[in-house]
């Protein structure tokens, strides 16, 4: 299978990695609500001409 952007070959996780991932983001709550936030930091730094 390939990537649509690059065309190049996808690279598969081992079930090891996919599983500590998961668990990891089980952890996270109001993750949508961090990540919101996360962006508002990076806008806030690069175009802060956002809030005008």
């Amino acid at each position: 299978m390939t990537a649509c952007a690059t065309g190049r070959r996808l690279s598969v996780l081992s079930d090891d990695v996919a599983e500590k991932t998961a668990r990891d983001w089980e952890g996270i709550t109001d993750f949508s609500i961090r990540h919101f936030e996360e962006m508002k930091l990076i806008l806030d730094k690069e175009e802060p001409d956002y809030r005008d």
